[in-house]
C-alpha cells in the first residue's frame, strides 16, 4: 500500500514495486505550499470527484476496479492525477494548485489510517 510521507517541504507518495509497475511511475513529489485542500473519501470509487478523473477506458472499465484502481495516465483539472485505491478503502484526497498539464493536480490514495494522514498533511501544508 502506498505511503504518504512529509520530507522537508514536500509531500512524497511512496509507491511499492507493484504500484510503481501499474502506475508506470516512481514516487510522487508535491511541494507542500502547492497543496490547496486535503480531504477523505469514504467510498472513493463511487464518489463524484472520482468520476471527474479521466482514467482512460481500460482503467475505468476494469472488472476489478473496486479491488484495485490504479490510473497510470489519469488526469483531472488540467493536470496529472494519481489514483491508487485498494478495496474501495477510505482514501486521502489531495488537491494541488494548478501549474500546468505536466504537474500533479489531484492525488487519491488509500492509506491505513486516512483520518490521521488527513490531519498530518493538513497541518504540514498550512505551516
Amino acid at each position: 500500500m502506498a505511503q504518504l510521507r512529509i520530507q522537508g517541504d514536500e509531500l512524497v507518495v511512496r509507491l511499492n514495486p507493484v504500484e510503481k509497475f501499474l502506475a508506470m511511475r516512481r514516487n510522487v513529489h508535491v511541494p507542500l505550499h502547492r497543496i490547496l485542500e486535503v480531504s477523505v473519501l469514504d467510498d472513493p470509487v463511487h464518489a463524484n470527484l472520482f468520476r471527474e478523473v479521466h482514467l482512460g477506458y481500460a482503467a475505468r472499465g476494469a472488472p476489478l476496479i473496486e479491488v484495485l484502481c490504479c490510473g497510470p495516465r489519469a488526469s483531472w483539472g488540467g493536470g496529472r492525477s494519481l489514483v491508487i485505491v485498494y478495496l474501495n478503502r477510505r482514501s486521502v484526497v489531495i488537491e494541488v494548485e494548478p501549474a500546468g498539464a505536466k504537474h500533479w493536480r489531484l492525488l487519491i490514495v488509500s492509506v491505513r489510517d486516512a483520518d490521521a494522514e488527513y490531519e498530518r498533511i493538513s497541518q504540514a501544508s498550512q505551516a
